[in-house]
């Protein structure tokens, strides 16, 4: 892995300083549903619990009696991220797998045996985060990250506009180089050997040897809810997403730096911008944002960012080299 070292000794297996709600928020504590959580509770039991299984948007199917808490294992050590969890679950099984699995074989153990799967990960990589130094990753690490990775696109750009000059992808690779995007994809032959490095870098991530050790906790259910929505609205898969045009594009940028603007305290952002206009403002935060405007360039910030993450996650993978 190219940006993601050895941890430190101030990184290793440091506990989050973050209060541990977890205890006092477990499974015994008593749960306030709605009635659209009713509804989801009885869509899970559909996908998930019924034996043989049935399909979950047949409503018509008999009502499985029990608390859900009772007839799936926990994946958390929450029942309200559990629930947002076993929705994203129920409905990818039931949407690509039970429409045709069901058809071959009568098996009924398969959905069960994926579930416990699914917990036994969960659980294990819920035990890591709680020993990772949450504030040092969140406030220090990651942004610094971004940080190089912004100053690396800005003199790529630069030096791109030079006569003779490489481009910015070239110029790019040259400071912050990662085996797993190149060659630079420029014909089918690199575009080839391109991708099959990244599907070796894959690969790596989910090792073996990380199969074998397989956010606040009060946010996690709002932002796994509105994953859920904007994936799988009314527990279906959503419409693809239209490209936007330049024209909306550049309106998404102008709103984006806008919403950046109001988001900020005055006193700190009258500091930071040496300016009260708020139109400098946004035009600063816009010429920021066309750092953001290369794809490949941001897979480059992606597969950096993951590369961090795992090695907070899994610090064996870096000490015993698969790094």
């Amino acid at each position: 892995m190219a940006h993601a070292a050895r941890p430190s000794p101030a990184h290793q297996r440091q506990p989050s300083r973050l209060p541990q709600q977890a205890d006092a928020l477990s499974s015994n504590a008593p749960e306030r549903r709605t009635a659209k959580d009713e509804a989801t509770v009885k869509f899970i039991k559909r996908a998930l619990c019924a034996k043989p299984a049935k399909p979950a948007q047949d409503e018509t199917a008999p009502e499985i009696d029990g608390n859900l808490e009772d007839l799936l294992p926990r994946l958390t050590s929450r029942a309200d991220v559990d629930l947002q969890l076993y929705t994203i679950l129920a409905v990818v099984l039931s949407q690509f797998v039970q429409s045709w699995y069901n058809r071959i074989t009568p098996d009924a153990d398969f959905v069960g045996e994926v579930v416990q799967i699914v917990a036994h990960c969960t659980r294990g990589l819920e035990e890591r985060l709680k020993l990772v130094d949450l504030d040092s990753l969140l406030l220090d690490e990651l942004p610094g990250l971004l940080d190089a990775h912004l100053q690396a696109v800005d003199v790529a750009m630069r030096s791109s506009k030079v006569p003779y000059g490489n481009s910015i992808a070239a110029v790019y690779q040259t400071l912050r180089p990662h085996n797993a995007l190149l060659p630079l994809p420029v014909d089918e032959a690199s575009i080839l050997s391109q991708h099959n490095n990244e599907v070796d870098w894959s690969q790596l991530m989910m090792s073996a040897h990380m199969h074998e050790r397989i956010l606040r906790p009060a946010l996690l259910p709002h932002i796994l809810q509105a994953i859920r929505s904007a994936v799988f609205p009314g527990n279906v898969l959503g419409p693809a997403r239209q490209a936007p045009s330049q024209a909306e594009t550049l309106e998404i940028k102008r709103e984006c730096a806008r919403a950046i603007v109001d988001i900020l305290p005055h006193t700190a952002r009258t500091l930071y911008f040496a300016t009260q206009d708020t139109a400098l403002m946004q035009a600063d935060i816009e010429s920021t944002l066309d750092l953001f405007a290369d794809a490949y360039l941001n897979k480059n910030l992606i597969v950096a960012a993951l590369e961090l993450l795992v090695v907070r996650l899994f610090p064996e993978t870096a000490e015993t080299g698969e790094s």
